[in-house]
């Protein structure tokens, strides 16, 4: 998959479930977007990690033979 094209703020402008939310208590609003972003930045670093590791960095299939 492609790195995320836009922001999550951005997203959030386009629903209506993040735009009433922020009419409705903007300071929550932020404070969950925030950590939102934070969380999409950490896992998009994960899967960039996961994406360059070898074969040899992965467990061993532990499935039984035959």
């Amino acid at each position: 998959s492609p790195r995320p094209r836009i922001t999550l703020n951005d997203y959030h402008k386009n629903e209506l479930r993040f735009r009433m939310l922020a009419s409705a208590d903007p300071v929550e609003a932020d404070r969950l977007l925030q950590l939102g972003q934070q969380q999409v930045a950490r896992r998009w670093a994960e899967y960039e990690q996961m994406a360059t590791r070898e074969a040899h960095d992965f467990a061993a299939d532990a499935r039984k033979e035959g």
